[in-house]
């Protein structure tokens, strides 16, 4: 088998910074809209509509990230006992 748990882990590990990011970025995002609660305008109400759909789209795929760890730490361990069997003989 040509497959690392290293490489799968290291791949888990950049999802966990890509999650960070986006929630990062979604947080920073609201934060800012909020900071224009006090514009009364129409254009002001049509720009926090757009920020707050923006933040949404921006954590959508946050939970599907957050799922896929424990199934690439679940492949990682499938490849770690592969190839333990596999320097045994077992």
């Amino acid at each position: 088998m040509n497959a690392s748990a290293d490489t799968i882990r290291e791949m888990a590990e950049e999802i966990k910074i890509t999650i960070g990011n986006l929630e990062h970025c979604g947080e920073a995002i609201l934060s800012a809209n909020s900071s224009t609660e006090g514009w009364n305008d129409g254009r002001a109400a049509e720009f926090n509509i757009i920020m707050a759909k923006v933040s949404r789209l921006m954590m959508s795929p946050v939970d599907t990230l957050k799922a896929s760890l424990p199934k690439l730490e679940a492949l990682a361990q499938s490849v770690d006992d592969y190839n333990n069997q596999s320097m045994t003989g077992g």
